[in-house]
């Protein structure tokens, strides 16, 4: 069955995440903020990203095109919704760190990363 998670999804299932189903659940809310977990999760455990460069990479996924070709209202949309919306979100639920405008990748990323292909799968989702 295609609609099936692959073995690795389902390894997601067997760890815990410390905070409120709730809480995750709120994550999954938004594409955008859906698509900052799925970047931030292939972060390396030590790379920093700025809050200005993660708006591009996003707003690049978001328009279908390359980081270098985002207008500045595109970025600028992006940046202002990771402020007033996701950024704080993303910390509180240990996804994301979120200091002087410096982005890193927390314990919880890749976990709920995984979970939200799991509910993409299983929705069959079209990319």
């Amino acid at each position: 069955n295609s609609g099936s998670p692959t073995d690795e999804q389902c390894i997601a299932l067997d760890q815990t995440i410390e905070q409120p189903a709730d809480d995750i659940f709120d994550l999954f809310g938004s594409w955008r903020r859906r698509e900052t977990i799925r970047f931030v999760a292939e972060m390396a455990e030590d790379e920093e990203i700025r809050q200005g460069d993660l708006a591009t990479e996003i707003a690049a996924i978001e328009n279908n095109k390359a980081p270098e070709a985002v207008t500045s209202s595109e970025r600028k949309s992006v940046l202002v919704a990771l402020y007033q919306y996701h950024l704080e979100k993303l910390e509180a639920a240990d996804v994301a760190t979120w200091k002087d405008d410096v982005v890193t990748k927390d314990e919880n990323a890749e976990i709920v990363s995984k979970l939200i292909e799991i509910v993409e799968l299983v929705c069959q989702r079209e990319s």
